[in-house]
C-alpha cells in the first residue's frame, strides 16, 4: 500500500538515466509515478552519467536511480546510490523478436544485440526451435557503429538492441526494436520506489539526528551498527579537526586513533 502522503512529507526524489531511445522511455513511465516521487531525467551514458549523478547529488539529494543496459551497470558501479536496473526478462525479450519478425522482410534474419557477450540460453532456445535469431555483441558506444556494419554486412532485416544500436541501426536502414519493454521499465521504478522511500527514511532520520546533536555543547558522535560514524555535533567535528562531511562514514578509530571514544 501507497503511504498517506501530507502536504509536508517530502517525495524521495527518483532519477532516471538513459539516452536515445530508453531516455523515451524511461520519461513515458515516469509519468505513472510522478504523484509519489519527485523524478528528474539525466540524458547521458557511461561517464558524463556518473559525473551529472554526482554533479546533481551535490546540489540535491538523490534518493534512488533507475538505468539500464551497459550504461546503468557502469553507473551501478560508480556511485553510492541505490540502484534499479531495468532488467531483461524471457517474456519481454520474446515478445521483442516477435515484433522484430514482423518488422523484418521475408526471408530475411533477425538478430539480437547484447552488451558483452551473447546469450547462450537463447543459443539454445534458437537451436530447439529454429528461431533464426541471429546474435551478435558490442562492448561500448565506441563500437556500437561497428556493431550496425556488422549488422548490415550480414545482411540482417530486423534487429533487436539497447538504444543506442536501435537507433543507430534504424538510421541505417535496418529495421529495430529496443531491447527494453514499458512493462520492464514498470517494474524497475516501483524497486526504485521501494528503494527511495527507505534511502529517505534514512536521510530524515540523520538529519533529525544531526538537529539534536548540535544543540548540545560537548563534542558528540553517534556511530552505525558497522561502528561508522553516522552524525556528530560541530563540537565533535572541531576536536576531530575535520569538517562533519568529510567524517561521515568513517570508523572512529581512523580519524581519532589516539582518543577515547
Amino acid at each position: 500500500n501507497t503511504p498517506l502522503q501530507t502536504p509536508h512529507t517530502p517525495q524521495p526524489h527518483i532519477v532516471t538515466v538513459g539516452r536515445h531511445r530508453i531516455a523515451r522511455v524511461l520519461e513515458r513511465v515516469a509519468e505513472g509515478f510522478q504523484s509519489q516521487a519527485r523524478i528528474t531525467h539525466l540524458s547521458a551514458s557511461f561517464d558524463s552519467a556518473v559525473d551529472a549523478v554526482r554533479a546533481l547529488h551535490a546540489r540535491t539529494p538523490v534518493d534512488a536511480l533507475v538505468v539500464a543496459g551497459a550504461s546503468g551497470a557502469w553507473i551501478r558501479e560508480r556511485v553510492d546510490i541505490p540502484v534499479a536496473m531495468v532488467e531483461v526478462r524471457g517474456v519481454d525479450l520474446l515478445g521483442a523478436l516477435a515484433r522484430a519478425r514482423a518488422l523484418s522482410p521475408p526471408k530475411m534474419t533477425v538478430a539480437l544485440v547484447a552488451f558483452g557477450a551473447v546469450s547462450q540460453q537463447v543459443a539454445q532456445f534458437d537451436a530447439q526451435f529454429g528461431a533464426g535469431i541471429a546474435q551478435f555483441s558490442y562492448h561500448g558506444p565506441e563500437d556500437a557503429a561497428a556493431c550496425v556494419q556488422v549488422l548490415q554486412a550480414a545482411g540482417i532485416g530486423a534487429v533487436v538492441a539497447p538504444g543506442l544500436v536501435a537507433d543507430l541501426a534504424q538510421e541505417a536502414g535496418i529495421a529495430s526494436v529496443l531491447l527494453y519493454s514499458d512493462t520492464a521499465v514498470q517494474q524497475a521504478f516501483s524497486e526504485a520506489l521501494l528503494l527511495a522511500r527507505q534511502r529517505l527514511a534514512e536521510r530524515t532520520r540523520h538529519q533529525r539526528l544531526e538537529t539534536i546533536l548540535s544543540q548540545l555543547q560537548d563534542g558528540v558522535v553517534a556511530v552505525d551498527c558497522q561502528q561508522r560514524i553516522a552524525a556528530l555535533n560541530p563540537a565533535m567535528a572541531a576536536l576531530l579537526g575535520a569538517p562533519a562531511a568529510q567524517l561521515h562514514g568513517r570508523p572512529p578509530g581512523s580519524v581519532a586513533p589516539q582518543r577515547d571514544m
